[in-house]
């Protein structure tokens, strides 16, 4: 019969849990929206809303703030898809007439997964989102070693 692990063990298989889906994510999220560019159908979406998220931004630079945006598009066979996005921008009021439109990429398969065009621009983003991946990964195999 085995031994159920005890205390410092049993944290220690958690924290690797932890990292191990943070990991994975990071690098899912950089070849997602790397595929998207590359592979993803181009639309334009209508913006039904936008909202200012919580206060002023703690940086720097003054008066910035992130919006959420959220866009809806019609598919080839008549269903509506909604997403939705964040912007980092100055504190002008924003509000959408119905007739704001915006440049998205989806996979035609599924059309759930969207992202704005210039999130999917190849770019440093990318390359940072795989780094943390798999530097998350890393870090879950020094700690089995230590462990």
């Amino acid at each position: 019969m085995a031994r159920k692990p005890t205390g410092n063990k049993r944290n220690t298989l958690a924290i690797r849990i932890i990292f191990m889906i943070l990991g994975v994510g990071f690098v899912l999220w950089s070849f997602t929206l790397l595929a998207l560019y590359f592979f993803g159908e181009q639309e334009e979406a209508v913006i039904t809303h936008i909202r200012r998220e919580m206060g002023e931004r703690n940086e720097v630079i003054p008066n910035r703030y992130t919006l959420i945006i959220g866009y809806s598009f019609q598919l080839e066979d008549g269903r509506t898809i909604d997403g939705y996005s964040r912007k980092i921008s100055d504190p002008v009021f924003l509000k959408p007439d119905g007739n704001s439109r915006i440049k998205i990429r989806y996979f035609k398969a599924m059309p759930f997964f969207n992202a704005l065009e210039r999130d999917t621009i190849p770019g440093i983003r990318h390359i940072v989102l795989l780094l943390v991946g798999v530097f998350l990964l890393y870090m879950v195999r020094l700690i089995r070693k230590a462990g």
